[in-house]
């Protein structure tokens, strides 16, 4: 069980479990960069924030040991808004996928991903009992720039908004919080009331 505290941050850290269960069941299987000529494929890695770096990505130690770069999908909850009574959060779920074929059809995979994390964020509504989506547009696309190739990789993303808490003033400290008055701060003068 996650110990919440109801940040945006906790909001990432519940994302990373629940879309690692979203791909895994059943399992999305793509290709392997490391090891191209294998038929098996590989579930993405989840990361809140960004993507570890390696020191040394040729040392096959960290290799063997180190999540793969690609394919994997990073959740950020890089924009948040607040209003007295509630706030939100803007989740950005940026996926990288490789794949080397010359047919370049490696973005279906980005599409798929993008498509289950969708279903599963409209399936739960709330995430972790205690971030519930928002009734707004949930974005998703693959990001195709024209004037760089990236061949080999495939990136995409998901945008999603979810109502984070607005921290309170406790009431027994400053009792007239929720009323329209201005509180002075300890050792100054009292500022006036609004009328």
């Amino acid at each position: 069980m996650i110990n919440l505290l109801f940040t945006a941050l906790d909001l990432e850290t519940a994302l990373v479990e629940t879309v690692k269960s979203w791909i895994s069941n059943p399992p999305i299987l793509l290709r392997d960069p490391y090891n191209p000529a294998s038929t098996n494929g590989i579930v993405p890695g989840v990361f809140q924030g960004r993507i570890p770096s390696a020191l040394g990505p040729a040392d096959p130690k960290i290799n063997s040991s180190f999540p793969y770069k690609a394919p994997s999908i990073t959740i950020s909850a890089g924009r948040k808004d607040y209003r007295r009574v509630s706030g939100i959060a803007v989740v950005n779920m940026l996926v990288l996928t490789w794949d080397d074929d010359l047919h370049r059809n490696g973005y279906a995979d980005v599409e798929n991903i993008c498509q289950r994390i969708i279903y599963g964020i409209y399936e739960s509504r709330i995430i972790a009992n205690a971030f519930p989506l928002l009734d707004e547009l949930v974005h998703s696309e693959t990001i195709n720039d024209p004037s760089i190739d990236y061949f080999g990789y495939f990136l995409g993303r998901v945008e999603a908004k979810f109502g984070i808490y607005t921290p309170q003033p406790m009431e027994d400290q400053y009792p007239y919080a929720d009323q329209d008055v201005v509180v002075s701060t300890p050792g100054s003068n009292p500022l006036p009331t609004r009328s």
